[in-house]
């Protein structure tokens, strides 16, 4: 009797894990959290769907995941939600009559997302109230070429549920970095984001991209993201440019493998751009200079098949072609992206100055850039780095490919020396610009000071603007004031003639 009082007993007490039933999507939810999220729910990204019959078909983007056994929910898990699409993801199913939890590997998120409820979680709310951004615009902006050097910046982006708001402000922090620092036209700086000018919310955030990349009040964004727009828009630069002409390529967003080095860049609407397209659109271009920044997962399996002789051509990726490119640990902006752009521009989206000139000549070239990149990029992934001929990114930077123009700027002061008061006062100077070249030429000036203790100020005449004839001389007589509180010592009146301070002629 004592023995069949004990198995009884054991017997009462197994009951309760035989059988535990599922009944709402909460407790689904909770169930995996519990078993199978070790990190967390506030680490991951998780959508939920349910309660679904047998025999419904669960589909990622890229994939079929499972077929329902029986009637129960589905929870998608993303572990990695600093990374960009496609990576690692897990989709788990819990059994309503059971409890019991199947979890199935996958590469991509729900196809039907819009079926799916989100499941709030804190690096989730984290994502989605990343803020669009404008880096800070530069002081001395050079003045803008029309011809010679024409840029394709691209965002694809899949949906607006997928479509980080980081996308756009990468797109932002190099348009501005073109446009402000290098001289690009407005006109050859191509643009295509996500669903291009529709205004309805195409971003994760819920909001509708700004056209307007760098607050000027002009639309920059042309159009959608889509393989018909790319193709039309690379047609056109085949039937215009040049081999003497420059062509730069910037892409953000998601990308994808198709096994080996096979890959492809997402785009709107989940269409996609393959590497071997990309390299036939580049083929197609006379062979004109050719710089291209990827920053998609996989990116790296561009390289082999679009940095080809005989170029010139420079091709650099966020990472290799096995390995997802990643987001900046504060979302706002992907890694590579960001200091790569940081190192071309003179520093970085948040205003920060940085130095990526290693050989100190004044020119930030794309071996250098890249090189920069690389050494400050702290997430997983490795950065590749592509040329043809090769060693010719050592020779190849944003600027026009032609030499500075031959023009020289000159100070001499009048009734030397210069000597001012305690109390302030001013002296008067004559600035000239001389032109040695025989064709004109189009450039900035502009006048700082370098302080007693080093310090070197703002501009305080300029940038100007000018076009000098061919063997052209500008003389102008100034004066400048100087106030009564400027502290003892000696300074120094510099004048310039250039770009900007990243590329002085003079």
């Amino acid at each position: 009797m004592r023995i069949y009082l004990l198995v009884l007993l054991c017997t009462l007490v197994a009951l309760p894990a035989l059988a535990a039933p599922v009944t709402s999507l909460e407790q689904a939810v909770n169930l995996v959290v519990t078993d199978k999220v070790p990190q967390g729910r506030d680490e991951v990204i998780m959508e939920a769907w349910g309660p679904l019959p047998a025999g419904t078909v669960i589909s990622g983007v890229k994939e079929r995941v499972m077929v329902t056994p029986a009637e129960g929910y589905v929870i998608y898990i993303d572990d990695y939600p600093l990374a960009n699409h496609f990576h690692p993801v897990r989709y788990a199913f819990i059994v309503s009559a059971t409890g019991e939890v199947t979890v199935v590997d996958a590469n991509s998120y729900p196809l039907n997302i819009e079926d799916y409820t989100e499941i709030e979680t804190a690096i989730g709310e984290r994502l989605k109230a990343v803020p669009n951004r404008r880096a800070p615009l530069p002081k001395d902006p050079p003045p803008q070429f029309d011809s010679e050097r024409w840029a394709v910046l691209l965002n694809g982006g899949i949906s607006n549920w997928s479509n980080y708001t980081r996308y756009w402000n990468d797109l932002s922090n190099i348009y501005i970095a073109l446009n402000w620092v290098y001289g690009y036209a407005d006109d050859h700086i191509i643009v295509l984001c996500s669903d291009g000018l529709d205004p309805a919310p195409d971003q994760n955030n819920g909001q509708s991209s700004d056209p307007d990349l760098d607050g000027d009040g002009d639309d920059d964004i042309i159009g959608p993201c889509l393989p018909n727009t790319i193709d039309a828009i690379f047609d056109s630069l085949a039937a215009i440019l040049t081999v003497d002409d420059e062509l730069y390529i910037f892409t953000t967003d998601h990308g994808s493998s198709n096994g080996g080095w096979n890959t492809s860049q997402n785009l709107w609407n989940s269409q996609t751009m393959t590497d071997a397209h990309f390299a036939s659109l580049l083929a197609a271009l006379p062979n004109c200079e050719i710089v291209f920044t990827l920053e998609p997962c996989y990116s790296g399996g561009f390289l082999d098949d679009a940095v080809f002789p005989p170029g010139p051509i420079v091709g650099s990726s966020a990472c290799r072609y096995n390995q997802s490119s990643w987001a900046m640990s504060n979302m706002q902006y992907d890694e590579y992206v960001f200091h790569w752009t940081a190192a071309v521009k003179g520093e970085d989206a948040y205003g920060m100055p940085v130095d990526a000139d290693y050989n100190s000549d004044g020119v930030i070239t794309m071996d250098e850039a890249h090189e920069y990149a690389v050494i400050h990029d702290q997430q997983n992934e490795e950065p590749q780095y592509g040329d043809s001929p090769r060693g010719i990114g050592a020779d190849i930077s944003l600027w026009p490919a032609s030499p500075p123009g031959n023009v020289e700027v000159t100070l001499t002061p009048i009734a030397p020396p210069i000597q001012i008061p305690a109390t302030g006062g001013s002296f008067d100077f004559i600035i000239e610009i001389e032109n040695f070249e025989t064709t004109s030429e189009t450039f900035n000036c502009w006048i700082d000071v370098t302080l007693p203790s080093g310090t070197i100020t703002q501009p305080l005449l300029g940038p100007v603007s000018l076009t000098l004839p061919g063997n052209g001389l500008i003389e102008r007589t100034r004066t400048q004031s100087i106030p009564e509180n400027a502290p003892a010592g000696i300074y120094s009146y510099n004048a310039y003639v250039g770009y900007s301070s990243a590329y002085i002629w003079s």
